[in-house]
């Protein structure tokens, strides 16, 4: 995955035309006085005519005070209406704060947010954007009579998303099983499984994808953290537990 790490600035244009690999983009903003609200500066990104099946749009700030956040996207015919951001209230690192939007599956020329209250830390906005090449599967010797699932393990689904290297491990005694709740505009899963380990690593501030295991609507089985590493999934109980992710 390529990492594009921008500090704050009043003008940018991202270009990513013909990218391969899934690529991370974090930038920088402020917000000035606006009526009764905070508006952001625009954020101008070359993603009008781009071919993608999704951008996951996340943020973070420093500040633990409550806040309503707000997006909309510049496209061809003007400016989308305003869209509130959820905000992540379970696991988010203590320092922080983080909020993400719907999957975006049309292209956008720029983006601006809006709260309701002033932030006293700049807002950290992320896009993830998936790779175009196909994800193949590795074939697995199978030496039991039934039929097993396919396996897409970390180097398969991100080779550059690393295992958290100081883990807190677990014996497992319960088995948590989840929904994703979130992308189901993409048939691209292995992308999917990046994009939450994106938000869940640079956007929640977690060591690791929070899930254990996910599994696609094909029955494809994703390796997220190692079975007898503690996740980060089941409302802050999650010592003895494998976290799995229905898709």
């Amino acid at each position: 995955m390529k990492k594009i790490l921008l500090t704050a600035c009043t003008c940018f244009i991202l270009l990513l035309h013909g990218y391969s690999q899934s690529a991370s983009i974090e930038v920088s903003t402020s917000f000035s006085k606006s009526n009764i609200s905070f508006v952001s500066e625009v954020i101008p990104i070359d993603l009008l005519e781009q071919s993608f099946e999704f951008v996951a749009l996340s943020c973070y700030h420093f500040d633990k005070v409550q806040q309503v956040i707000s997006y909309r996207l510049q496209t061809n015919n003007g400016w989308t209406d305003w869209s509130p951001l959820e905000q992540q209230y379970e696991f988010v690192e203590s320092s922080r704060s983080a909020y993400r939007a719907k999957p975006i599956t049309s292209g956008f020329m720029a983006v601006q947010f809006k709260t309701n209250k002033k932030l006293e830390s700049s807002l950290h906005v992320r896009f993830f954007l998936p790779g175009q090449e196909e994800i193949e599967l590795p074939v697995y010797s199978r030496s039991i009579d039934c039929e097993l699932p396919e396996i897409c393990e970390r180097d398969c689904w991100c080779p550059t998303c690393p295992i958290d290297n100081t883990p807190q491990f677990t014996d497992p005694t319960h088995l948590i099983v989840h929904h994703s709740a979130g992308n189901n505009q993409s048939n691209n899963f292995a992308a999917v499984v990046e994009s939450i380990w994106d938000f869940h690593v640079n956007t929640n501030g977690w060591d690791d994808i929070g899930y254990n295991w996910l599994i696609d609507p094909n029955g494809v089985i994703y390796q997220g953290r190692p079975d007898n590493f503690q996740g980060a999934h089941f409302s802050c109980i999650n010592e003895g537990t494998v976290g799995v992710c229905v898709i």
